[in-house]
């Protein structure tokens, strides 16, 4: 019985392979339910990769399990996690954030200046003559800031403010590509399905236009049955054309996304996304919503407090700096002054030294106007951060809900439609149904799956947003505590 049912495995993948090269690409047998058709490698024109791709009919168990599929390096499979920190490693968005997070963070260096001494240095020539003096003169000058009334500390919370929303935006930025390639896995295994359920189209047609051909030929019916057929199966013939289109164009976006030079080896499967977070109806929308872990909220409260830092400074420099200067000079040649009494060559000072700006019109006015007024939107642009990110969830919530509805009637209709399929194909037999009818129930049957696959796909499209919306990507994907192009990601 072993011996049998091996053989009749072995002669139904070879029906499979003629079917493939006759349509000009490949598919999977003909789906007898509504849950029998899984993800496989998109099409290729070369045989020798053709039994590559039949070898992913089947995801390995590992991938269904989180700590199994992150600790296993498969070439064969490509998955969520891995296509992810694939391109996390090399997107150039993410460089120029991080550069730019370098060069915020070295304006805080600057900034605490401030509080060190500053020297200075110089030398001067000109003439010497026994009546001025002067000539070749060398000089130095040292300065330190005892008390500013807060300038210095407000120019280092400023700089700290400024790196901290910088850091927000390289988050972003990490966050902006997550969600794309997650998005991106989601659409290469859409369209791998599309392909799927079109190859089964044809398949199907291809079968009924070989049953119509046989009773034309016993006389049983017409010989137009056998050119309506061929119709369809043009018609199934484009629709694999498209549906291998829009792979390959997937396929390249994820390449693009990943920053790939070459293109994906045609031997990689995808996965599917498993990584995704399952989409609860019950939880409350805004449950998962967190401010802290939104980058735009994050960057939005930095911009406050860079606001609130300038109108420290503003209010600062209403008042006078106290500082302790010192200086010394030396002429290289005779006397500083030669009318002096005691002809000296060199001087120094060490003097405290209290400097303000006595008046500058309505200047300072207008910066402490203009400070208030920044520090104002900054604080509108956190709260317009806030009401984005939960009218999203929001929104993406009420997608959700759609798509799980519609799944579950497409998967009850798909059925229904299968037994009509398998009731029309016996009628025909029969002589009691028109060919019509039995094509007619190949195509709805097809629609009905394109249209659960694009149902179910949506699905994950709107967890994957979900998750991006509610800033848990770095901890969903497994980016926190981890390193991306020298930068460590801490939650």
């Amino acid at each position: 019985m072993i011996k049998k049912l091996a053989r009749r495995d072995e002669i139904s993948r070879l029906m499979r392979k003629v079917i493939f090269l006759v349509a000009g690409c490949f598919s999977v047998p003909f789906a007898a339910s509504a849950d029998e058709y899984v993800p496989k490698m998109p099409t290729i024109d070369s045989l020798p990769s053709l039994s590559d791709s039949l070898g992913c009919d089947d995801e390995p168990a590992y991938l269904r399990d989180e700590a199994a599929r992150n600790a296993v390096v498969d070439e064969g499979w490509l998955t969520l996690h891995q296509a992810i920190h694939r391109a996390l490693e090399g997107h150039p968005s993410i460089t120029d954030a991080i550069a730019a997070l370098g060069q915020q963070q070295s304006g805080i260096g600057v900034a605490h200046a401030g509080y060190y001494p500053q020297f200075k240095a110089g030398m001067s020539g000109g003439p010497w003559t026994s009546a001025r003096g002067l000539g070749p003169y060398i000089s130095a000058s040292a300065s330190q800031m005892v008390y500013d009334f807060g300038k210095v500390s407000h120019q280092v919370m400023q700089a700290k403010a400024l790196a901290a929303r910088q850091q927000a935006k390289v988050l972003g930025s990490i966050d902006e590509v997550s969600k794309n390639v997650a998005e991106a896995i989601v659409n290469v295994h859409r369209y791998q399905q599309l392909m799927i359920a079109a190859a089964d189209l044809f398949q199907a047609v291809f079968a009924v236009k070989e049953m119509a051909e046989l009773r034309a030929k016993a006389g049983i019916s017409t010989r137009s049955d056998p050119i309506q057929a061929e119709s369809r199966l043009d018609q199934a013939r484009a629709n694999m054309i498209e549906a291998r289109a829009m792979l390959e164009q997937s396929r390249e976006n994820l390449r693009s996304l990943m920053n790939e030079n070459r293109p994906l080896p045609e031997n990689i499967c995808i996965a599917e996304p498993h990584g995704l977070p399952p989409f609860r109806p019950e939880a409350p929308v805004d449950a998962s919503l967190n401010p802290d872990l939104l980058p735009a909220a994050l960057e939005a409260k930095a911009e406050a407090k860079a606001a609130e830092a300038q109108l420290g400074i503003v209010k600062a420099g209403r008042f006078p700096t106290i500082s302790i200067d010192g200086n010394y000079g030396r002429s290289l040649r005779g006397a500083i002054y030669p009318a002096a009494p005691d002809r000296r060559q060199d001087y120094g000072s060490v003097i405290l030294n209290v400097s303000t700006q006595m008046f500058q019109g309505t200047g300072i006015l207008s910066q402490l106007k203009a400070a208030s007024h920044a520090v104002d939107a900054a604080h509108a642009r956190q709260q317009t951060a806030l009401l984005e990110a939960h009218n999203k969830l929001r929104s993406i919530h009420a997608a959700a809900m759609g798509s799980m509805a519609r799944i579950g009637v497409l998967q009850s209709r798909l059925k229904t439609i299968i037994e009509a399929r398998d009731l029309y194909r016996d009628q025909y037999r029969l002589g009691s149904r028109s060919l019509v009818d039995l094509l007619n129930s190949e195509q709805e049957i097809y629609q009905a799956r394109t249209e659960n696959i694009n149902a179910r796909h949506d699905l994950w499209v709107s967890e994957a947003d979900q998750v991006a919306a509610s800033g848990r990507a770095r901890a969903v994907y497994g980016i926190d505590h981890t390193v991306v192009q020298g930068l460590e990601i801490l939650p």
